[in-house]
């Protein structure tokens, strides 16, 4: 029978350890943080998926939604330096733009959507 080396018995239960401590983000909508009204029966969904703590980020997903047709899913905030802002734009448009803050306290875009209201309502998807 083979011996297992030393640095083998001193890694593999430190390793154990660390996986058993890290906790897993929950991807549900169990943790309804806050929604608030972007338009006329429209609203912006915000989930807490992950409480990050004192050493961690809290880890936020937005959806749009009126509630009744559709839930569209559209973005996720994993630090604390990314916002996530939907603004309407005319009647039938929401936009949604994920910022971060740079080194220099400057917004940086990483990313814009367009959603068309009344395809979201025909497809009636709640994700």
């Amino acid at each position: 029978m083979k011996k297992i080396p030393k640095m083998k018995k001193f890694f593999l239960p430190l390793f154990l350890f660390f996986i058993s401590c890290s906790e897993q983000i929950d991807y549900s909508k169990n943790n309804h943080f806050s929604t608030y009204e972007i338009g006329d029966k429209l609203y912006r969904e915000v989930y807490m998926l992950y409480y990050g703590g004192v050493f961690a980020n809290d880890v936020y997903s937005v959806y749009i939604t009126d509630s009744t047709s559709f839930r569209k899913y559209v973005s996720t905030s994993k630090n604390d330096q990314q916002r996530i802002i939907t603004e309407l734009i005319g009647d039938n448009n929401v936009i949604v733009i994920k910022v971060e803050n740079n080194l220099f306290n400057k917004e940086d875009t990483l990313e814009t959507k367009i959603y068309d209201i009344s395809t979201l309502k025909k497809e009636g998807k709640f994700e």
